[in-house]
């Protein structure tokens, strides 16, 4: 039951705002707001109020404050000897100087985005985009089919999880990043797109015609149990989720499990939405406490909601931002059972406010407080049941073009190694990052079978191998593996 990605990286999860943060140290402004993605983008990055409110500055640019600010960039337009070399050097000191003021150090989820990261960034909030309706992962530089949403034209034709894509209207995708590969894939509803996927031993072609998609919200009913996942907080997710919640209740289902997993938020209205259809009037959706330190109060106005007689709640580290504020009211307010990992913490709101370049800045204006008045800011909402999925890369090693690790070495790849070569149905003996004999004998298996040199040593080549046969195997297998969802139908059963 379920099809929730659940977290399988290379590497640690970091949030958008961190990224962008890295970024704009190395003097990149860009802000990478989702991380494999193809037809459209992953959640949002934070909790938002759709519309900006401005107040007056307390200093006249005149002000001699400013004349330090202006000499500097005097010199850097019309003294610095490099200026000469940098195109549109104007736009850049301009860029550059509203970067510095994001007060990164402070608040790394106040930032300043060029036009195409903006563009980006409200198209994800819209929650549907034109496209073909997958999911995919981007690994040692191949793309494979993570997820293939229910109804849409990738499902239609017949992409399946685990496919790796291949080519697109003739284009070979190796070698792209993750943006080229979704802008080859996206394009004008209704027009065609041809797509080569390899399947096991198979070349396998399907025919897609793009269409609007949103992949904010999936339902499956099993028995007596319905799973909701909430994947985002966008403008379209209050509408599908008042149509999901309409169905469970035609069908009379009484136990509802929420999936929250890497949601990273949205719009503050959304939640307010979401939070008025499954909460008693005069509960408390959201405390938001403003720089003046007032409280701004939001209680659910419903007199009659939907009701459920158990509720569970599954939550990881990548749960942020609105999607914690609505865990913390499914806990709070509607007696909740939590079950995961403690989500990120993310407990401010902000708003976007766009100028005309199409460049745009989102600060932040509040900090929420749960129902009970809780911040969670940098703290996280803890789970009731805490239990972990399985997590071969949830962090980041580097394997060095030139490296090898063979018999009697200890290392933290040849944990991972041994770890992937135990799912994958070979047996190493151990999985403590000694390289023994029989992890040798493994090895030497999984090479064989995979067309490798079979030497039992592990160079670059056999590792990114093992990643790639791994992924597959995972998405091919994902509902097994998911521990947390098992825990949460066990506990649904039992309780």
């Amino acid at each position: 039951m379920g099809r929730k990605t659940t977290v399988y990286r290379v590497e640690r999860h970091k949030w958008p705002d961190e990224i962008a943060a890295e970024k704009r140290r190395n003097r990149i402004a860009a802000l990478i707001v989702g991380v494999g993605v193809i037809c459209f983008l992953l959640g949002s990055v934070g909790t938002y109020m759709i519309m900006p409110r401005m107040e007056g500055s307390s200093t006249a640019f005149s002000d001699p404050t400013f004349d330090k600010l202006k000499t500097v960039y005097s010199i850097m337009e019309n003294n610095w000897y490099f200026g000469k070399d940098i195109p549109d050097l104007e736009t850049q000191l301009i860029d550059g100087a509203i970067e510095g003021m994001m007060m990164e150090d402070v608040d790394l989820h106040t930032s300043y985005m060029l036009p195409q990261s903006a563009t980006d960034f409200v198209a994800d909030l819209t929650g549907s985009i034109s496209g073909i309706g997958v999911q995919y992962y981007n690994i040692s530089e191949s793309f494979i089919i993570e997820r293939v949403f229910q109804d849409t034209p990738a499902d239609i034709a017949g992409l399946k999880q685990g496919d790796e894509f291949i080519q697109v209207d003739g284009k070979n995708v190796e070698g792209l990043t993750s943006d080229e590969l979704r802008d080859l894939v996206r394009g004008e509803t209704g027009s065609m797109v041809e797509i080569v996927v390899q399947r096991g031993e198979e070349l396998v072609t399907v025919n897609c015609k793009r269409a609007t998609v949103d992949t904010t919200t999936f339902l499956t009913i099993e028995d007596d149990v319905a799973l909701l996942e909430i994947n985002s907080f966008a403008e379209s997710t209050g509408a599908m989720v008042t149509k999901k919640l309409g169905q469970i209740h035609d069908k009379n289902i009484k136990k509802l499990i929420i999936d929250l997993r890497n949601d990273t938020g949205g719009y503050l209205s959304t939640l307010k939405e979401i939070g008025n259809l499954i909460a008693p009037n005069g509960t408390i959706l959201i405390q938001q406490k403003s720089r003046d330190g007032s409280l701004n109060i939001t209680k659910s106005t419903n007199p009659n909601p939907y009701k459920f007689d158990k509720i569970v709640v599954l939550v990881n580290e990548n749960t942020a931002s609105a999607a914690e504020v609505f865990a913390a009211l499914l806990k709070e307010g509607l007696n909740a059972t939590v079950i995961g990992k403690k989500t990120y913490g993310k407990g401010t709101v902000q708003t976007p406010y766009s100028f005309k370049d199409g460049s745009l800045i989102k600060y932040t204006v509040a900090e929420w407080l749960t129902t009970n008045g809780t911040s969670i800011n940098g703290v996280g909402i803890s789970p009731d049941i805490e239990v972990d999925n399985i997590h071969v890369y949830n962090y980041t090693i580097d394997f060095a073009e030139d490296a090898v690790y063979e018999v009697d070495q200890v290392n933290n790849i040849v944990v991972i190694m041994q770890q992937i070569l135990e799912l994958l149905g070979y047996n190493p003996g151990r999985n403590d990052g000694y390289f023994s004999i029989q992890t040798k004998q493994a090895l030497e298996s999984f090479e064989k079978d995979f067309g490798i040199t079979v030497d039992g040593i592990l160079d670059k080549e056999t590792y990114d191998t093992l990643l790639l046969e791994n992924t597959r195997y995972y998405y091919m297998n994902e509902d097994a593996l998911d521990i947390q969802l098992q825990t949460a139908l066990d506990y649904m059963k039992n309780n």
